[in-house]
């Protein structure tokens, strides 16, 4: 050996070891013999080569990845100093990557790669690879940081919720971990409050497991209902209508629940009281409904509505004559009467063959000269709220009378008799005025009618008994207790009182006038309805005559004619109180206060129990139910009692009309469904 060289050869024997790959030199010498001196080779260069590697490499790292993150591998053995490298053998459905010794992976949990170790080669050693290692995505993640993004909160307004961090496909839900004083709730992941401005409550969210990642909650969040929320008002139009006198009720709601307020725009046309539209004149009524919004509400948006007011239909009433004969020319017809005051004009339409003229418009006076028929028409003017109205009539006039003769031969073919009967106005007919006391004159059509008059069930009026008709009369106090009748069955009635007058069996829709003959006193006509029968009340002046008097019931038979009913009465003076106190009820329909005919009709009685000239006040009281009231029900009670107040007002009481709301305890249902009126007066 002359150089151990790289290799680090040495020799023993004949036998060459290296302690690595490399080179180096090699001599041989051969002593000396006998023969011989001793010789020695020239030196050789020897190569030793890398060989390999003896221990095994193995892979000590984990084979189960967390998702998300990075793995450090790891391994041992192999021989040499060798560097240990990492591969991926096969990237498979975790989409593994290695820098390093770092293994990352983009795959989904439960995907899975394959892996290698290497020793690199050296000068004496091969490189040397490891087993292939299978690593699995086996661990979920932990989510990022997740919190609930602070909403702005609407009083009762349903409020989406979001989130910000978080990861994966987990499903988002929120839960009210304090529902606190704004009273919250979760309905399909939208947030709920009932609480006013100002209150509170605490939500979290919750992120669930998905295929990469473990469930997370987020932080406690406090939410505060901050803002107020919005409402509209739903208000439909009125319909057109014709002008009346009645008001009605507009039903303006707003999705809040709060209480809408109508104003006019119009005030001439039409006006509003709380919710009752009052109709004025025709023409266009503009309305706008507000509300002006709480601690809770913005106000709304105004909606304006307007309807149209015509002119209503004006009604004439009139029965012009009946059974009229070609003799009895020129005829006074009885007066037509619009129902809203126009004034009556007369005229012919059609002469047919009596050639009937009106000669002055004003005036219902027809002349003719022939039988037969025509047609006439009474038409009241239009007034301000009211069309002109129109009665149109058939006039049918008869021949006159012809006595039937026999002729010749006896036989009974002579015309019949034709009874012409003269239909009378309704006017008083004072040939039949005073009669004495008690006494009774009933005529039809002139003619003296037997009758039956007698005393009611309760001895305070008289009932007048004919032939398929009737009357009843009675006589009232002037605090409207019905009067008995004096003794002899004599009917007494008193200055500033009521008489009640009803009956049957008249003219349908015809008037009955109703008078006392001693100044020939009209105290007032009422209307029968359209099977003849009426039923009223008229009031007996202040002033009328003392004593004795006739008092005159005149109305039209179902063919026309006049029947007038006499009676003879006594007329006494009304009692002068020093001081005078009387009182009604008057009834509302169901959230209503729109005054009743029948309740018009209550109030009318009591004012006529008042004495002409008396100093008078009234203090009108709306009821109200002493437990549960709310501002609707007493905006119902004022409402109420100023209805009644207006009508006083406007029916004579122009002295001091208050109003106040009273509560009281419901005994029965319709206790809270009046108003109470009572009218003091002191001389």
């Amino acid at each position: 050996m002359t150089d151990a060289g790289t290799a680090g050869c040495s020799i023993s024997g004949t036998t060459l070891t290296s302690t690595g790959g490399g080179t180096c030199s090699v001599t041989v010498s051969k002593a000396e013999d006998t023969n011989y001196n001793a010789i020695s080779s020239t030196a050789t260069t020897v190569t030793i080569g890398a060989r390999a590697q003896p221990d095994e490499v193995l892979m000590t790292s984990s084979d189960v990845k967390t998702y998300g993150s990075a793995l450090t591998l790891g391994s041992s053995g192999g021989s040499g100093p060798g560097v240990m490298s990492y591969s991926v053998v096969d990237p498979g459905t975790a989409v593994c990557s290695v820098s390093g010794n770092e293994l990352v992976s983009s795959g989904d949990v439960g995907g899975t790669c394959t892996v290698k170790a290497t020793r690199g080669a050296d000068v004496s050693y091969l490189f040397r690879d490891s087993a292939v290692q299978t690593i699995t995505v086996a661990n979920k993640a932990s989510q990022p940081t997740l919190s609930v993004t602070p909403p702005t909160v609407a009083y009762q307004t349903s409020m989406a919720l979001s989130t910000m961090g978080g990861a994966g496909t987990g499903e988002v839900t929120f839960l009210v971990t304090d529902p606190g004083t704004a009273d919250c709730s979760i309905v399909s992941g939208r947030l709920h409050s009932t609480g006013n401005v100002g209150t509170t409550c605490k939500v979290a969210a919750y992120k669930a497991t998905s295929t990469n990642y473990l469930l997370t909650s987020s932080a406690e969040l406090s939410v505060t209902v901050t803002d107020k929320s919005l409402q509209s008002i739903t208000f439909t139009a009125p319909s057109d209508r014709a002008y009346a006198v009645p008001v009605f009720t507009l039903a303006p709601l707003s999705d809040s629940g709060l209480a809408v307020a109508v104003t006019s725009a119009t005030p001439l046309v039409c006006t509003v009281s709380g919710l009752d539209v009052s109709m004025h004149l025709p023409g266009s009524c503009m309305l706008t409904a507000n509300q002006s919004g709480d601690g809770n509400y913005l106000a709304a948006l105004p909606v304006a509505r307007s309807f149209e007011i015509t002119r209503a239909e004006q009604t004439v009433t009139w029965n012009p004559l009946v059974g009229v004969s070609s003799a009895s020319s020129p005829a006074t017809m009885s007066t037509a009467v619009g129902s809203d005051g126009g004034t009556v004009t007369y005229s012919v339409l059609n002469q047919g063959t009596t050639n009937c003229v009106i000669a002055d418009p004003n005036l219902p006076i027809v002349t003719f000269n022939a039988a037969g028929s025509c047609t006439l028409q009474a038409e009241a003017s239009a007034t301000t709220t009211h069309q002109a109205g129109v009665s149109v009539k058939e006039l049918v006039i008869a021949p006159p009378p012809v006595l039937g003769s026999s002729s010749s031969s006896g036989s009974s073919d002579s015309l019949p008799l034709l009874t012409v009967v003269n239909v009378r106005s309704l006017d008083p007919i004072v040939e039949n005025g005073g009669l004495r006391p008690g006494a009774d004159l009933v005529t039809v059509d002139g003619r003296v009618t037997p009758v039956r008059v007698e005393a009611n069930s309760t001895s305070t009026g008289l009932d007048v008994i004919g032939a398929g008709w009737r009357i009843a009369i009675t006589s009232h106090f002037p605090d409207g207790a019905p009067r008995p009748l004096e003794p002899g069955g004599v009917m007494a009635i008193t200055a500033s009182s009521r008489l009640d007058v009803s009956g049957s069996g008249f003219d349908g829709l015809a008037q009955v006038r109703i008078f006392l003959m001693s100044r020939t006193t009209h105290l007032g006509s009422l209307m029968t309805d359209r099977s003849g029968d009426f039923t009223g009340s008229v009031v007996v002046p202040g002033d009328v005559t003392l004593g004795s008097d006739t008092l005159q019931i005149n109305g039209f038979t179902s063919d026309r004619t006049v029947r007038s009913v006499s009676l003879g009465v006594r007329v006494v003076s009304a009692p002068i109180p020093s001081s005078l106190s009387v009182g009604s009820r008057v009834f509302f329909p169901y959230r209503s206060a729109v005054l009743t005919g029948k309740a018009q009709r209550s109030l009318k009685a009591m004012i006529a129990q008042i004495p002409a000239g008396q100093s008078v006040s009234a203090v009108v009281t709306g009821a109200l139910r002493s437990t549960g009231a709310s501002a609707r029900d007493k905006s119902l009670a004022n409402r109420r009692a100023a209805a009644v107040s207006g009508f006083l007002e406007t029916h004579g009481m122009s002295g001091e009309v208050t109003s106040m709301i009273r509560r009281v305890p419901v005994r029965d249902r319709f206790r809270d469904r009046r108003v109470e009126i009572t009218v003091s007066s002191a001389r």
